[in-house]
């Protein structure tokens, strides 16, 4: 209910805009994303598989949300976010037969910074347990990095997994693949633990990236 009326006040005070579109938010609309948007997001949400990996989005279509989620604090987008999610991760939980759902973490410094951990923060709006790994190091922002191996070397070693996931079902989740170096050391990491499977999960995918594993036959 307070929420609730906090968000009427700063769209009255504000003319409070959809992060998607730019449209001034109505008072039926969800948080920082307006109907008309929300209902795209929901048609074009169909879960996506490569491999191992399965999404939802292609980053472009939604680079908004993101940006202003993690960087303009624009927490309550984690709702609409979690609302999208929840179906899908479940779904993927009970056809994978998954153990621990394992979101990337980020490092304490990040965390301080931000103050949150921007998927953890989704899969709790979306009710989904998980299992919380570590980052052991103050790593870079990502996007810094313009390339693949600036982005490997500033990740090596930077995840430790203190639980014993020996022969179960993991999936890994994050926002976003770039170039999927995140996915590639943290899988490193968790196979030191011998689990049985591990896949993977992202909100979005850059259609680079995509490109690369269809070259490598994934």
């Amino acid at each position: 209910m307070k929420r609730n009326l906090s968000r009427n006040i700063k769209r009255i005070l504000f003319d409070e805009k959809c992060s998607l579109c730019g449209k001034i938010l109505k008072y039926e609309d969800k948080d920082y994303i307006c109907l008309q948007c929300y209902k795209n997001l929901l048609e074009m949400g169909e879960i996506k598989k490569q491999g191992d990996l399965y999404y939802l989005y292609y980053y472009d279509d939604i680079k908004k949300v993101i940006w202003d989620f993690k960087f303009k604090n624009r927490r309550y987008l984690g709702n609409v976010i979690g609302e999208i999610l929840k179906r899908k991760i479940i779904f993927l939980r009970n056809n994978l037969e998954v153990d621990y759902i394992i979101p990337i973490p980020i490092s304490e410094k990040r965390k301080l910074e931000r103050g949150f951990n921007q998927v953890e923060e989704i899969l709790k709006e979306a009710s989904v347990e998980y299992l919380e790994i570590k980052r052991i190091k103050n790593t870079k922002p990502m996007y810094s990095l313009k390339t693949i191996e600036k982005r490997e070397e500033n990740l090596r070693e930077s995840f430790y997994i203190p639980q014993n996931i020996e022969d179960k079902v993991i999936l890994v989740v994050d926002d976003i693949v770039t170039t999927g170096s995140t996915f590639s050391e943290i899988e490193r990491e968790l196979k030191k633990k011998k689990p049985k499977k591990i896949f993977y999960f992202s909100l979005t995918m850059v259609k680079k990236y995509l490109k690369k594993i269809k070259d490598y036959g994934v």
